[in-house]
């Protein structure tokens, strides 16, 4: 489950100017260039890598963990976008049906693991996984929006808290024999991965509380025989570039007396908040905000605040070296959870998971598209639908009587309201809540512990942890207007980052045959358009304009010719 808080350090937003230079052919068909290195020292090359007559490269894998090969480049790389497409030639989909990576920002020594891989970031191949971001000598954590949990495999657990992928609604990824494309884009420490043309992961690199950024690039063997070919990398050229993590500290970390990353605090009328911009470099902050608020300094503190102290603050950077880069924080009132969501619980760290024939149970440990969707929907006053994201399921129902499973409903009863289909959400936490049965003779959403397949109506006096559900927002997903009819429709994949940004951005399509995008200021104007045609669909856009400071919206028509639209903000 991804953790509610961050350390200070590591999660960054990153403002930065950037452009591309021409495609390095990184695999020729040729050792040359590259060197070798083998778990404990056993092995050769030949044993490990094969060249084959169509110029594919396979790794022929090993016969346990402990007979591995690491092939690695002959220079290190900082700031490019690494591609390359590879496959399983073994049928399967265990950990020991195929178990390789990508080794990234590798320090210059393969002793570091008696000659197998060196310091590193591995961006996982492994089948099931691949995506998920592991370490070694260094340390990742997840940007927002990617669960940043423990991992499971070999009958072993990792307590360590990793980034883990995404499973955005249409991922592929092929088991055996059909070809995979991953595209690894690395832009000072933040890595982000892409899987068959959609973002899954991105994390934050850093040792010894420093920021890695560049490294040496290693292809793993490990176990089974693995095909790579068309390894492309492209540079990227950044003008400049500056690194900024939005913390806060409200009532929520005084509570538990932590920060939390974010650039919202949320406060009640008398309490006192502190907002702090991060950046690894030194250099001057100065802050503005409501009724001519002024101050310098990395941090802030705002001691009771008042309802006229609610509202933007902007923290705005000068480096030392000519950085400069500003960020955006909000002090508010709590937020109206209206949205879409997965829902978490506390205890059992299980998803709130609906099947195909009306039951509502616990999932595993991870997202499942969009059975695990949930939409909070206002119903009547003070209460909440809780509708599954799929198009044939409606409403979650409270059982008939306590203790029974939850059910949900057709569809068409979604304008409906009802006691057992309306819900009150109540806050126990940062992004952590109850649900409360408007029925009185019902009693809370809760997971039953021990029984995995089980949610139902149950404690009604609601003192225990099993009731309580962490929400994580599920990514572009469009906030539900408070109507009684609801015309569900697949949310947009498209994201934008960084959200806010100085006018360079990215805008990741996520498998979404994209034919025409626009980007309109407030004003309605069109002030860029871009027209791919029958162009090969592309996994992402660069996007670098000298956009005036306020709100954007970004429309993007599909193959199909349906349109979406997106906020965002340039600072």
């Amino acid at each position: 489950m991804k953790n509610k808080y961050f350390i200070i350090y590591v999660i960054t937003a990153l403002l930065s100017l950037t452009s591309a230079t021409a495609q390095e052919q990184l695999w020729k068909g040729t050792f040359e260039g590259w060197d070798f290195g083998f778990k404990d020292g056993k092995g050769n090359r030949d044993e490990f890598w094969k060249i084959q007559p169509n110029g594919e490269l396979h790794a022929i894998g090993g016969t346990w963990y402990d007979r591995q090969s690491g092939m690695r480049t002959a220079k290190p790389y900082s700031n490019y976008e690494l591609t390359l497409e590879y496959k399983w030639l073994t049928p399967g989909s265990g950990d020991r049906d195929g178990n390789s990576g990508i080794w990234i920002h590798g320090e210059n020594n393969f002793a570091q693991d008696k000659g197998g891989f060196p310091n590193s970031i591995e961006v996982q191949l492994k089948k099931g996984e691949a995506g998920d971001l592991l370490r070694k000598g260094m340390d990742i954590k997840a940007r927002p929006g990617y669960l940043n949990k423990g991992k499971y495999g070999n009958g072993r657990i990792r307590h360590e808290q990793l980034p883990r992928r995404s499973d955005p609604k249409g991922t592929i990824e092929y088991f055996h024999k059909e070809w995979n494309t991953m595209t690894i884009r690395c832009e000072e420490d933040l890595i982000s991965v892409y899987l068959n043309g959609f973002l899954i992961n991105q994390g934050n690199v850093f040792k010894n509380g420093k920021a890695v950024t560049s490294g040496f690039i290693t292809l793993q063997s490990e176990l089974k025989n693995l095909a790579f070919r068309n390894i492309y990398i492209e540079e990227i050229e950044n003008t400049e570039s500056c690194s900024i993590s939005p913390i806060v500290y409200d009532k929520h970390g005084i509570t538990n007396n932590v920060s939390r990353e974010d650039d919202y605090a949320e406060i009640e009328i008398g309490g006192y908040v502190v907002l702090c911009a991060i950046t690894q470099s030194e250099g001057t902050w100065t802050w503005t905000g409501p009724n001519n608020f002024s101050d310098v300094g990395r941090c802030i503190t705002i001691p009771n605040v008042q309802e006229d102290q609610l509202g933007i603050y902007t923290a705005t950077f000068a480096g030392i070296n000519g950085c400069n880069a500003s960020h955006n924080f909000e002090i508010g009132l709590e937020k109206d959870i209206s949205g879409t969501y997965h829902f978490i619980n506390v205890k059992t760290k299980k998803y709130l998971d609906a099947d195909p024939n009306t039951v509502v149970k616990q999932g595993n440990n991870e997202a499942n598209d969009n059975d695990t969707h949930w939409n909070l929907i206002p119903s009547t006053s003070g209460y909440f639908f809780i509708d599954n994201d799929k198009n044939d399921r409606g409403p979650l129902m409270a059982a008939s009587s306590l203790h029974n499973s939850i059910s949900y409903e057709a569809e068409e009863l979604l304008m409906t309201p009802a006691p057992r289909r309306e819900w009150k959400a109540i806050k126990v936490g940062y992004n952590t809540y109850q649900f409360l049965s408007k029925d009185e003779a019902r009693g809370y959403l809760t997971a039953v512990v021990g029984n995995e397949k089980v949610i139902n109506t149950n404690n009604l006096i609601g003192d225990g942890v099993a009731i309580e559900w962490e929400l994580i927002p599920v990514f572009n997903t469009k906030k539900i207007d408070n109507k009684r009819t609801i015309n569900k429709t697949n949310p947009s994949n498209v994201l934008i980052t960084p959200v806010p940004n100085n006018g360079s951005f990215t805008i990741h399509f996520n498998g979404q045959q994209i034919s025409d995008l626009i980007i309109y200021n407030m004003t309605g104007q069109n002030v860029y358009k871009k027209t791919f045609g029958e162009q090969k669909p592309t996994s992402h856009l660069l996007v670098n304009q000298n956009f005036v400071s306020g709100i954007y919206i970004l429309q993007t028509i599909d193959a199909n010719g349906n349109t979406t639209s997106t906020k965002f903000m340039v600072d």
